[in-house]
């Protein structure tokens, strides 16, 4: 939704996922609404990967909280940032309709959560050796 709602053909969205990491994805508008060009990943904002292509629009909380390391890694790539991008239901709606339409969509309870982050906690040991 987010980066339907940019407006750019290529679109990078980066949000802070807290925890010194970022959720990071690439999207290009295609006939069929959009394409993960680099789908959904966590890491940490130094690590991003690199799109291909340096006409890319940029938003999302992860610019605001980390705009140095992000723009500095990705400053070949991006041609703009897009401020106070958030994700909006309208947008969630304009990418379903053609779905609809072509009767490609799925019921609301079919619907499963996608977890991009499956691990939010460290065990002891992993916590001790964080801290050495």
């Amino acid at each position: 939704a987010m980066a339907w709602q940019a407006g750019g053909d290529h679109v990078i969205v980066c949000l802070d996922a807290r925890m010194h990491e970022v959720y990071y994805a690439a999207y290009c508008r295609a006939q069929a609404g959009l394409e993960a060009v680099l789908g959904p990943c966590v890491c940490k904002p130094a690590e991003v990967p690199m799109p291909d292509g340096d006409r890319w629009l940029a938003g999302g909380s992860g610019f605001a909280a980390y705009p140095e390391v992000l723009t500095g890694r990705l400053r070949a790539r991006i041609q703009g940032i897009v401020p106070d991008l958030w994700p909006h239901a309208r947008a969630i709606a304009e990418l379903a309709l053609p779905r609809f339409a072509a009767g490609t969509a799925r019921a609301a309870d079919l619907a499963e959560p996608f977890y991009v982050r499956d691990k939010v906690a460290l065990t002891t040991r992993e916590r001790r050796e964080a801290g050495r």
